[in-house]
């Protein structure tokens, strides 16, 4: 390299540092410093654009060519606060779609306790409850123990025909009964199952005597009633 190309490399260092000095330390002192009443303005500007930032949906905020940069949100006009407009739409927040059950502001009637249990006996109506059953218990084996010392005299037994009525001479009637679907044409003096004698025949009823039971009273059976 020759002593001519590194001089001028050299003055060209040189000119590029004294540039870097000039730019650090005399145009800052030149430019008009910041109030502190624009740093707050500038301070709360910030604060707000934060919050718009936050609170605002990139769905709903339009569209943007180019965004500011960090000097031009910053610096302010000398001598005049900032104020930035409120957006009060972006702090809304969106309303929640809510389907809620049961309405918290109707009122619920629960039913009505069951009523409570009736209660139960005494020990005195159990006692007296007791002593009751132990005399129908006593007064049942006594009749008891009394029919077996005196049993009842016999009954004649049911008579179970029917009478359907008669036929023939009025000196010779003939009675029809029946039993069993079975038809019996019965005369005076006739004996039934060798239990019952008809002793009578008239228009509305017949008469029979208990061959068994001499001093039984005669049974009288109607038309078309069934004898006991």
């Amino acid at each position: 390299m020759t002593s001519e190309r590194r001089t001028r490399l050299l003055l060209l260092t040189f000119g590029v540092l004294v540039a870097l000095f000039v730019l650090r330390k005399v145009v800052p002192r030149l430019l008009p410093s910041e109030s502190p009443d624009t740093a707050t303005t500038t301070q709360e500007a910030r604060g707000v654009d934060t919050l718009m930032a936050d609170n605002g949906s990139a769905a709903n905020d339009p569209p943007r060519s180019r965004r500011p940069s960090r000097r031009d949100r910053e610096v302010p006009v000398a001598g005049t606060p900032r104020f930035v407009a409120l957006q009060l739409d972006k702090l809304d927040p969106s309303t929640a779609h809510y389907e809620g059950g049961r309405n918290p502001f109707s009122f619920y009637l629960p039913p009505p306790p069951p009523p409570p249990p009736p209660p139960g006996p005494t020990a005195e109506e159990l006692e007296a409850l007791r002593r009751a059953r132990e005399e129908a218990a006593a007064r049942a084996a006594a009749a008891a123990e009394e029919r077996a010392r005196n049993p009842p005299p016999p009954q004649p037994p049911p008579i179970l025909y029917t009478y359907l009525g008669r036929f023939g001479p009025r000196d010779r009637p003939i009675a029809v009964l029946t039993l069993d679907e079975e038809i019996h044409n019965v005369l005076l003096g006739d004996v039934l199952d060798g239990k019952f004698r008809l002793v009578a025949i008239g228009l509305e009823s017949v008469e029979f005597e208990f061959v068994d039971f001499p001093d039984a009273p005669a049974a009288r059976l109607p038309v078309g009633t069934e004898g006991t």
